[in-house]
């Protein structure tokens, strides 16, 4: 079986898009190295977080190689005798009931589980998640988005239930999340890993997530890398626009498509000198004061 076995869980927009492309380009180098990456790709790893998640419909639809993924990690890690990683930042997103689970699982393939969390400043990462529900079809402004997380916070005794909410905190909430996830594991198998802020040395982030499954970060490719970029306030307002006048027929998938793989990712996220997004000064505090609450 695996020695220690590292499960990445997010948080999302972290970076994970960025390390996942960094260690899958490099997989046949790691895995003589020491470290594997059980099954064959990121796409996988998302399978075994929606098992992981007990995630119903998205189960249903899943095709056979993701209905096999978990059966398949787990023969894999038990033919293993080095290290492993898995990694999906949807993995943030198992509840609680299902944590148990899933530590009991991965526990039989390997000696050591170590939870690994990257996180990122709540101010940058509000907008961020902002954004990444914009690709996803919604039409809400920033201060509309704030103003739901406002009122929905776990934390206020007075707050509402909201389900789009109820997702950002269960996969934003640092402190619960790491209370989830290593709250039964000894504190040196549980890892917090910071993004550097803006203008850092490029590849610092790498350097610090590969300091932890303890491999040379100057052993891999990182020019393969494919960054999850982000789009510019002009692109992600016209964005937004186009959603609102989106056929409330078409399916979530239909959707999806249109707006984020097709006009997002395949048009505006290739334009240049694309204007950086800027909460409003006082979104912008209550941000700070919350993320260091």
């Amino acid at each position: 079986m695996a020695g220690r076995l590292f499960l990445h869980v997010g948080t999302p927009k972290t970076g994970t898009s960025y390390l996942q492309s960094v260690v899958w380009a490099n997989a046949r180098g790691l895995a003589k190295a020491g470290l594997r990456l059980p099954l064959g790709s990121v796409r996988e790893h998302f399978y075994l977080s929606t098992i992981a998640r007990d995630a119903v419909q998205a189960k249903e639809v899943m095709p056979r190689a993701g209905q096999t993924a978990w059966a398949r990690m787990m023969e894999q890690l038990e033919a293993w005798d080095g290290d492993a990683l898995i990694s999906h930042e949807l993995f943030s997103a198992v509840p609680p009931e299902r944590v148990t689970w899933v530590r009991q699982e991965l526990l039989k393939v390997s000696d050591a589980l170590h939870v690994i969390v990257t996180a990122r400043d709540f101010s940058r990462q509000v907008p961020a998640e902002w954004q990444q529900s914009i690709k996803h079809g919604r039409t809400h402004d920033l201060r509309e988005y704030c103003k739901r997380l406002q009122t929905t916070d776990p934390d206020d005794p007075k707050r509402q239930r909201s389900k789009a909410s109820a997702f950002f905190w269960r996969v934003q909430h640092l402190p619960r999340l790491l209370d989830k996830w290593g709250s039964d594991l000894p504190t040196e198998q549980v890892h917090l890993v910071t993004v550097p802020p803006r203008g850092a040395p490029t590849g610092l982030l790498w350097k610090r997530f590969a300091s932890v499954l303890e491999v040379d970060p100057d052993a891999v490719d990182q020019s393969v890398t494919l960054p999850n970029e982000s789009l510019g306030v002009d692109e992600i307002e016209m964005l937004r626009r186009v959603n609102t006048l989106v056929p409330r027929d078409l399916s979530r998938s239909q959707v999806q498509l249109m707006t984020k793989q097709i006009l997002a990712e395949g048009v505006l996220a290739g334009r240049a000198d694309m204007r950086k997004i800027r909460a409003p000064d006082d979104l912008h505090a209550w941000m700070v004061e919350r993320g260091t609450a």
